[in-house]
């Protein structure tokens, strides 16, 4: 997961760690303006040439904060993680701005799908009137 969080200062930057393990600005970012999300076995995503996300300008005080999860509960160490990110910033802005719309539930304890669930659905509604408020 990739945020564009504002107003964070030198301090609140570190190497990361535990996921409690950072600032309480850190904390706030994280949720604030997703601009990139991908997970184990999703592919590569490049927005079309006419399209870009807008973030930063001449007085911008913006930072790109990434949050990554791993799975190792058996502790094994010599592990490589080989995953990254590429960005390209533009002086340009394109002809269209892109976004990202959430839609559905917050994630909580009771969308944990049950183990051995062969069939496990949540349902959700959006009105017209709520999506018309986001584009």
């Amino acid at each position: 997961l990739v945020y564009i969080c504002d107003g964070l200062e030198e301090s609140d930057l570190g190497p990361g760690g535990e996921c409690d393990d950072q600032s309480d600005a850190i904390n706030y970012c994280l949720g604030e303006l997703l601009i990139a999300a991908w997970a184990v076995g999703g592919s590569d995503f490049i927005y079309p040439d006419n399209v870009g996300f807008p973030i930063g300008g001449p007085d911008s005080n913006q930072y790109a904060v990434i949050e990554l999860h791993y799975n190792n509960p058996e502790e094994a160490s010599g592990i490589v993680d080989s995953s990254g990110l590429t960005f390209t910033y533009l002086e340009t802005p394109r002809e269209f701005d892109a976004g990202i719309l959430f839609m559905g539930h917050a994630v909580t304890p009771q969308m944990v799908i049950p183990p051995n669930d062969a069939n496990y659905t949540i349902s959700a509604f959006c009105s017209v009137d709520c999506t018309e408020k986001f584009l």
